[in-house]
């Protein structure tokens, strides 16, 4: 981070050095800003690029030797925390008490809250400005105002994780706890005890697409099919954390591979031969030779679906049609040759996006294949028919 850049620096009590080898105190401050001019604007969403942290290395560095005088001066302060907020760290302690300094500092990353005076932490006005910013600044706040109502509703309604730091009265705020979990999934594990076991707040949890759902390990989570279900919906990385029960239900296997394919590999033995649930996960277009070597022998047996299976790796960022073909049952590969395969998969119809027949009747060569028209799953199919005749075609 480039806040780093200030960690060396020291306040000098040298009355004789300056910066930037200046020989006088106005030569030394117009140096330093004109050095801060040279800095591409940034903030913490825009983080500086390589030649920006060379130049906030530079007046770093530069700053170490800068006069008492120099870092007293508001128009250099102003300057230097609107260039980068975090050198307010390093400035003397006036403007880090300074409404003004201060607030610049914010403006360009509202994570300087750290370091501005303890009576700016425990201003409500500020403070509340500076988490309307940045959620994530509310750890910050003074001790008093993270026991504030006001102050920590408008942090963790875009910064969730802070309930964290929220007194223990309002972490057992139901209210305010869901506006956090709605942000971030993961403020459940930061609630009070009694509302860790809320069931609601638990399918609110579940369904705001966080791919950490480690909180599903619970005991009273983990047995509950209806927030299961909800999880794989979201993210099948949560099957890891489940009953084996749930890992051969085959509506949540369904889900949990239609929101990630890799987790076809938590599934029980008996779903990872499921031809619809394979299907599904084909149809994702990635991982297609992995999976297979998860998959049990009646699927690679399968001549049709060893067929789509070639089709999907080519379809995919990486083209592994051979490896995946060569998964297949020796029986299947004799029956027909790697070539004829790929001929057929590349003939066969496109169900990139959005068509809803997966194969189609095709012959190759006079080799006649007979592909079963399999579905595709609800994400891959259109559900407008004259989208479906445009996709339709060879």
């Amino acid at each position: 981070s480039h806040t780093h850049l200030h960690s060396t620096i020291k306040k000098s009590n040298q009355t004789m050095s300056r910066a930037f080898g200046a020989s006088s105190l106005e030569e030394e401050k117009s140096i330093i800003i004109r050095k801060c001019d040279a800095v591409p604007p940034f903030n913490y969403d825009t983080a500086p690029n390589q030649e920006s942290e060379r130049l906030l290395e530079e007046i770093t560095m530069e700053l170490e030797k800068a006069s008492p005088e120099a870092l007293a001066d508001r128009q250099v302060a102003l300057k230097l925390v609107s260039t980068d907020g975090a050198m307010l760290e390093h400035l003397p302690n006036i403007w880090g008490d300074d409404d003004e300094v201060a607030w610049a500092a914010m403006e360009n990353d509202a994570f300087n809250l750290e370091f501005v005076s303890p009576r700016l932490r425990g201003n409500k006005d500020f403070v509340l400005k500076t988490v309307k910013r940045d959620g994530r600044a509310l750890r910050y706040a003074s001790e008093e105002l993270l026991g504030d109502r006001e102050v920590v509703l408008e942090g963790v309604q875009n910064a969730g994780y802070e309930l964290k730091f929220a007194s223990e009265e309002l972490r057992a705020d139901r209210e305010l706890v869901l506006v956090a979990v709605k942000s971030n999934c993961q403020a459940l594990a930061h609630a009070a005890d009694a509302l860790r076991v809320d069931k609601e707040l638990a399918l609110q949890a579940v369904k705001c697409r966080c791919k950490d759902l480690a909180f599903i390990a619970r005991d009273e989570w983990k047995q509950d099919r209806e927030v299961v279900l909800e999880a794989a919906k979201q993210s099948g990385w949560a099957l890891r954390h489940v009953s084996a029960d749930f890992r051969d239900d085959k509506e949540i296997g369904l889900a949990a591979v239609g929101s990630d394919p890799r987790s076809f590999e938590f599934l029980s033995e008996r779903l990872r031969q499921d031809r619809e649930i394979v299907i599904k996960v084909f149809l994702h277009f990635r991982e297609v030779p992995r999976n297979l070597k998860l998959a049990g022998p009646n699927i690679t047996k399968d001549k049709d679906l060893m067929l789509l299976a070639v089709r999907c790796s080519m379809s995919g960022r990486l083209r592994e049609e051979r490896e995946s073909w060569e998964l297949a049952d020796p029986s299947v590969r004799a029956s027909c040759p790697f070539e004829v395969c790929l001929a057929a998969a590349e003939s066969s119809l496109a169900i990139e996006g959005q068509a809803a027949p997966v194969l189609t009747v095709i012959s190759i060569k006079h080799v006649p294949l007979d592909f079963e028209r399999l579905e595709a799953p609800d994400f891959v199919q259109g559900n407008n028919n004259n989208d479906n005749k445009d996709n339709n075609t060879n």
